[in-house]
């Protein structure tokens, strides 16, 4: 769980998949109690994190790095979460 527009945090959750992001405390509150009483759903999003973080590899980071390098030293602009570094991950 994180603030909508928090940095990293917000990029890294797919809210309402693998977590969920909130606007505010009272929204945090909220979002906790309802986890809190909904352990199917607090599993869900658990085991979902889980298979979206495992796709954060060290050869995905290198390999997204060289996208950005690449696309940087031909004067193309990168394009961010929309650059892949495989044809699947669009």
């Amino acid at each position: 769980m994180a603030y909508q527009g928090s940095g990293g945090l917000s990029e890294s959750i797919v809210d309402g998949s693998t977590g969920a992001l909130v606007a505010d405390l009272d929204d945090m509150a909220r979002t906790v109690e309802r986890l809190l009483h909904d352990r199917p759903l607090l599993a869900a999003l658990g085991a979902a994190a889980q298979d979206h973080a495992a796709r954060f590899t060290w050869k995905r980071t290198i390999e997204a790095w060289e996208v950005l390098l690449l696309r940087v030293s031909m004067g193309v602009a990168p394009v961010g979460t929309t650059d892949a570094t495989e044809p699947g991950d669009r």
